[in-house]
């Protein structure tokens, strides 16, 4: 064994010497010991326990949630029924050798001492940009908790900051559930220019339609997952027309009051019982979609473009 290999031994054994600290794991030489993989094989000796690998238990053997180094870690790194589960690389470097610098060591003037407390906390992945305040215990500008999550008005280009979220900067150790329902990180719906209905399901895959209503996520797997997926197999009723029709009254916000611009006269001109017209088709006044997801559909704007190569004489 080199003399780097024996100092880092020697100061792992006098590092890990206490309190909270299980020496189970230096059955062979420090430097030698090899991490299974990034996130796994460091369970039951400094921190988790059994097969978990993060808190509960903390380096300090403390398990109760109200303790920053425990916190919220499980309902990060555990399966979930709501939202993609998160690595231990999103909030910290991982070693991939137990000796490594940065870890439970780190080189001093004199040579190797223990890394101080508290744990680094370095976002990458999804987490990147965020910003921890480990005096409040928060996060800060972070895309997990909807604080970066921003819209761009279809009419003057301009940022809408915010997605309409109660809570995008939560507390860590507030482990309660109030922090992670529907509304917390967006508005339900967000704001406009978003479409003002609260049926995600209808163009987020990560649900089904009526999901919001039932109060689940059918495919949390798509939820929180760095992309906003997009995309419908709905009929052109489901949001707009009702029973077969795509046209108002329902509008897409709702109204059938012909009072409402988004109704208006839309059922006079597309009816097929009028004793004096032919019925007038969408496409004689509007840019018809060829999809949900065209640049000019769902974008707020009732776009009225009247074609004389369509329009019936």
């Amino acid at each position: 064994m080199n003399r780097l290999a024996i100092s880092i031994a020697v100061a792992l054994v006098a590092s890990l010497a206490t309190p909270g600290c299980d020496l189970g794991h230096l059955d062979t030489p420090a430097g030698e010991i090899t991490v299974a993989g990034p996130s796994s094989g460091c369970s039951g000796a400094c921190h988790g326990q059994g097969d978990l690998i993060a808190p509960p238990r903390d380096t300090a053997g403390r398990t109760d949630l109200l303790s920053i180094g425990v916190g919220a870690h499980t309902q990060h790194l555990q399966a979930s029924d709501w939202h993609k589960r998160f690595a231990c690389e999103t909030c910290h470097i991982v070693p991939q050798e137990v000796g490594d610098p940065g870890h439970i060591l780190v080189m001093g003037p004199n040579g190797l001492v223990k890394d101080p407390l508290p744990a680094e906390v370095v976002f990458s992945g999804l987490g990147t940009g965020a910003t921890w305040d480990h005096g409040a215990a928060t996060c800060t500008s972070s895309y997990c908790h909807g604080d970066t999550l921003h819209q761009t008005d279809p009419v003057t280009l301009m940022t809408v900051k915010g997605a309409g979220g109660a809570i995008t900067q939560p507390r860590w150790t507030q482990v309660d559930g109030s922090q992670s329902k529907c509304g917390a990180c967006h508005g339900t719906p967000p704001p406009a220019p978003h479409p003002q209905t609260q049926d995600c399901g209808l163009c987020h895959p990560s649900m089904n339609p009526g999901d919001f209503a039932a109060g689940k996520i059918s495919y949390p797997e798509l939820h929180i997952d760095g992309v906003v997926e997009v995309t419908s197999t709905q009929p052109c009723d489901s949001c707009h027309g009702a029973g077969g029709q795509s046209a108002p009254p329902r509008a897409a916000h709702g109204n059938t009051a012909t009072s409402a611009p988004g109704v208006g006269a839309h059922a006079q001109h597309m009816t097929a019982n009028s004793p004096w017209h032919a019925p007038i088709a969408c496409n004689e006044c509007h840019l018809v979609p060829g999809s949900t997801t065209d640049q000019t559909h769902i974008d707020q704007i009732d776009e009225v473009y009247l074609d004389p190569s369509v329009m019936v004489p």
